[in-house]
């Protein structure tokens, strides 16, 4: 775009429209190199991998996911927020909600960072989801005594089974161990 304004020659049309879609396609191209599953452009060096970063972003769409699945479940049975105000209202829910969920993000990818360096992290963060999953069980159960009834299971384990299978296409798609895995059970196959 530059080139229309410092140019003192009038520009066609056509040579403006190639000019612009000409720097639109480098913009994608720098966005794609950017990201961790494309290749880096030449001469470029590679956007190291932020276990911060990337566990806030999962820690919020894990958490908007099990939200929005916790609020649809409540208002498909007629009981808007119902879930949200037997743990504490709304607001205080959805606070503790996503600090929760952006703590686990960042321990979650802090994990799978570490497996790179140290493979078997991986058992010991195997066995601590198998422990959480554990909890999320045995809250469905308490809460279905105390106040969410029997569609606790739905509302609570509902929304953990949301989060958990966000987690992982999360992280299968956008970490490279994933390719490493997939590369390894590529080759146990042959």
């Amino acid at each position: 775009m530059s080139g229309l304004v410092a140019s003192s020659k009038p520009v066609s049309a056509a040579l403006a429209t190639r000019m612009v879609c000409s720097t639109h396609q480098r913009a994608i191209k720098w966005c794609l190199a950017s990201s961790a599953l494309e290749p880096q452009l030449p001469g470029m060096s590679p956007r190291s991998h932020s276990s911060l970063r990337e566990g806030v972003l999962l820690g919020a769409v894990v958490g908007t996911g099990i939200w929005v699945w916790i609020a649809l479940v409540d208002a498909i049975v007629g009981e808007p927020f119902h879930t949200f105000t037997v743990l504490g209202g709304v607001a205080r829910f959805t606070t503790l909600h996503y600090v929760l969920c952006l703590v686990y993000g960042v321990v979650a990818v802090g994990v799978v960072h570490a497996a790179t360096r140290e493979a078997s992290l991986i058992v010991g963060a195997a066995f601590a989801f198998f422990l959480l999953e554990l909890g999320f069980v045995i809250v469905s159960a308490i809460l279905s005594q105390v106040g969410l009834g029997g569609l606790a299971w739905a509302r609570i384990l509902g929304g953990n089974a949301v989060g958990v299978a966000l987690t992982f296409l999360v992280l299968w798609r956008r970490h490279p161990i994933a390719q490493e895995l997939r590369d390894g059970t590529a080759e146990g196959e042959e």
